[in-house]
């Protein structure tokens, strides 16, 4: 019998990422564009010089990393946050 789960995408294109976020696609490119410690950074992943995809996991924290209820800020190498 065949595995009937759905699979979900690790990343998608902007146009799938502006959907989950109701926002447009031009406002999902200005996140990606800001500077990765902007509290509105979207991550994304080039495949090849013309296909830009983002992760999805970014996508679902992104709401709470905009609002500052994640510290984005990078751990020291004892893993605490500066």
């Amino acid at each position: 019998m065949p595995d009937t789960r759905t699979l979900e995408p690790v990343l998608v294109t902007v146009e799938e990422a502006a959907a989950m976020l109701s926002a447009k696609p031009w406002r999902v490119r200005q996140y990606i564009k800001l500077p990765p410690d902007h509290p509105k950074h979207l991550p994304s992943v080039w495949l090849g010089p013309r296909r830009l995809r983002i992760p999805v996991e970014a996508i679902r924290q992104w709401p709470l990393r905009a609002s500052g209820m994640i510290d984005q800020r990078p751990a020291d190498k004892e893993g605490r946050t500066a």
